[in-house]
């Protein structure tokens, strides 16, 4: 239990390599969600405003992603949620989620600050999930939009974890086929697909 006071749950997302642990908990007094930083002591993540955190991670710098997320009767599946990221030197947060999208969460974060998660987009007639990569430079874009693909063509779902080399690790499926598969991904200048990893 971390020092939060009165709380009926709380998660570790991440740890980095000094051992500081991002998370989030469910205070009971007042009844509300927080992200937590502990480095010895906690510090509260400042929140966008919505009510529900999920996906936290941290790197080295004491950065902080994950997803605010809020529930919406008049949008299926009844929520919205945006990508966040938090800098504890400064003590901001900001909102990462992009312009054309409808929902976003992320995953995980580098030591350069790259962010990788997920994205829900209008398509055809439904939400279409999309693995995405944010940077400083490039905002929020999807993965598929941003690669160089030589194996053919895929849909990448879900970006699960990015390395400190811009290797990134997901689900997607060839379009052809609905079985999903795992990839390995490469961000240099431009996206790289290094391998399949089936």
């Amino acid at each position: 239990m971390l020092p939060l006071g009165e709380q009926t749950s709380s998660r570790a997302g991440g740890i980095n390599a000094f051992g500081n642990v991002a998370g989030s908990a469910r205070l009971s007094s007042p009844q509300e969600p927080v992200v937590f930083l502990y480095d010895g002591a906690v510090h509260l993540v400042p929140s966008l405003g919505l009510v529900n955190f999920y996906d936290v991670d941290i790197n080295d710098a004491n950065v902080v992603v994950g997803t605010d997320a809020q529930p919406d009767k008049s949008k299926p599946p009844n929520h919205f949620s945006h990508a966040f990221i938090y800098y504890h030197d400064v003590k901001q947060t900001f909102d990462i989620h992009g312009s054309g999208f409808i929902r976003s969460g992320a995953q995980a974060v580098n030591n350069g600050n790259q962010v990788v998660g997920w994205a829900h987009e209008q398509w055809q007639t439904t939400l279409r999930q999309s693995a995405m990569i944010w940077t400083e430079l490039d905002k929020m874009q999807k993965l598929d939009d941003s690669l160089l693909n030589p194996f053919g063509a895929w849909h990448l779902s879900y970006a699960a974890d990015i390395n400190d080399q811009g290797q990134i690790v997901g689900l997607g499926h060839i379009l052809a086929s609905l079985e999903p598969s795992y990839l390995t991904l490469s961000k240099t200048h431009r996206h790289q697909l290094l391998r399949t990893c089936l």
